[in-house]
């Protein structure tokens, strides 16, 4: 690669490899994307496991005496693994382990593994609101305290719902403004 010119510059940052760009990537803008290697052959099976265990998640909760529309949680699988091991997978990606180890010090724990659904043609599901994901916490630290990680089964578009990030967002403590999130988010 070519190198990028510069001038007054005594310090950049030392990368060792892609993991560490990556990192850099996160600590800048608070998000990043990450190729987990899943060949096109592994991602219809996931897609179809995932069909799968919606169904069955579906009828347990029924069966249990739970309407999953009622309490809001039609679109949204919990334990994921339990329905469909293969996510067991995913959720520990070696490139994924390697950069949360590096961010997290080495040490980090799997909170929830949960299966978003964004259904088409429906106006809102239920993580499409602005959040965070330590809720009703309002503080920042110098080092991370959490990670979230998707992983999409299907392609992210404006058109379908994809996901909404503020750019660097997570070095202030409060949110920011309607009219600021309108001029910086980015899907």
């Amino acid at each position: 690669m070519t190198e990028i010119d510069h001038y007054g510059i005594k310090e950049t940052a030392v990368v060792r490899d892609e993991i560490d760009v990556l990192i850099e990537d996160l600590r800048l803008t608070g998000y990043t994307t990450l190729d987990a290697g899943v060949t096109g052959v592994e991602l219809d099976a996931l897609c179809r496991d995932f069909d799968a265990a919606e169904v069955e998640y579906a009828e347990q909760a029924a069966t249990a005496g739970y309407d999953l529309s009622t309490i809001g949680e039609r679109d949204t699988i919990r334990v994921l693994p339990k329905y469909a091991p293969a996510f067991m997978a995913i959720a520990f990606n070696e490139r994924l382990a390697q950069l949360l180890s590096r961010m997290l010090g080495g040490y980090y724990i799997v909170n929830q593994i949960n299966g978003l659904i964004n259904r088409a043609n429906k106006s809102k599901y239920g993580q499409a609101s602005y959040h965070r994901d330590l809720p009703y916490q309002h503080f920042v630290s110098s080092r991370p305290l959490a990670i979230g990680a998707v992983f999409a089964l299907d392609d992210f578009t404006a058109e379908n719902g994809a996901t909404r990030v503020i750019p660097a967002s997570h070095h202030r403590e409060d949110f920011p403004s309607d009219e600021t999130v309108r001029r910086r988010q980015i899907r």
